[in-house]
């Protein structure tokens, strides 16, 4: 439905180039004016500022990146989904004792899902130090492609292991040590539920 003004003659009055500066056709012989919206303003040319509101100007669904991987006989394959680089993301060389041992990094994203999904019976959880990570180890094959944490009544949180991943090679380009030895519980926490990425555990024919 078109929208239709009437200006009233007037000291106050507007003439007819006027009308057209702000975006109307005057009829010479009528006060009637019929004012001429762009389709892709939601404002009048009184309000002087042009606003696109075509769906192209909303905000875009961010595209996400899967990075696959698994456990070295694939029992338990993990996706890192992710809208940042591996540049961004990097690789987290942990100076743990145990990722010492099994030279273990990982990378994370806390606005990225991860999914980890085993085969019947393929997982073995490892617990050290404070014993509130899982260390999601394959029962066939032994490696352990993801670490989980759940902070009580929180979800499910996690990081992948960069080797277990298939272009692990992108991350390792960036990676860098980090030691997290002298972290007392509050600064592990605050670490974890800031970093680690959202999780998705599905274990086939598990509980």
């Amino acid at each position: 439905m078109s929208t239709r003004l009437v200006f009233l003659p007037g000291r106050h009055g507007l003439g007819r180039s006027a009308l057209r500066s702000l975006g109307f056709s005057a009829n010479v012989k009528s006060s009637i004016t019929t004012p001429i919206f762009s389709p892709r303003t939601s404002c009048s040319p009184f309000c002087g500022i042009r606003q696109n509101t075509s769906s192209s100007s909303q905000a875009e669904a961010v595209q996400k990146t899967e990075h696959h991987g698994s456990c070295h006989c694939t029992a338990v394959k993990v996706t890192l989904k992710t809208a940042k680089s591996t540049a961004e993301l990097g690789a987290r060389e942990c100076q743990c004792s145990y990722c010492k041992v099994h030279g273990g990094s990982h990378t994370s994203d806390p606005e990225g899902e991860l999914l980890v999904k085993a085969a019947p019976g393929a997982i073995n959880r490892y617990r050290f130090g404070t014993g509130t990570a899982d260390f999601l180890l394959c029962s066939n094959c032994g490696v352990a492609p993801a670490i989980t944490w759940r902070q009580e009544g929180a979800k499910l949180l996690g990081v992948v292991r960069v080797q277990a991943l298939e272009n692990r090679d992108e991350f390792l380009k960036h990676e860098k040590q980090m030691n997290v030895n002298a972290e007392n519980w509050e600064d592990r926490v605050s670490r974890r539920s800031r970093s680690w990425t959202p999780t998705v555990l599905e274990e086939l024919g598990g509980k």
